[in-house]
């Protein structure tokens, strides 16, 4: 049994993708198709959880709300950039998703 949202996608591609929606493994392609998952996952889905479980707390929370959507923002120029290079988070004229 899988539980992670992220492994789920990952087994039902590697299972019945043929390779269609997964850029072929060894590929720039590839590696920035793993990269783009693992940040949607690992770094915009904690912020965005944050910014509901903030939304409860009330004005306690403003700054840190603020901070919050500013990192939220950031993360979204991030994907706004490589999706302007080809129309997809991977392929073969992606950009580069960097931190800032």
């Amino acid at each position: 049994m899988l539980a992670e949202s992220g492994a789920i996608i990952e087994y039902l591609l590697e299972r019945h993708d043929n390779g269609r929606l997964v850029p072929a493994r060894g590929t720039n392609e590839h590696v920035r198709y793993l990269h783009g998952m693992h940040f949607a996952e690992g770094t915009i889905m904690l912020h965005v959880v944050a910014r509901v479980y903030l939304g409860r707390v009330g004005d306690a929370a403003k700054v840190m709300q603020a901070r919050v959507e500013a990192m939220i923002g950031e993360e979204l120029d991030l994907v706004e950039a490589e999706l302007t290079c080809g129309g997809h988070m991977a392929g073969a004229s992606s950009a580069r998703l960097t931190s800032r």
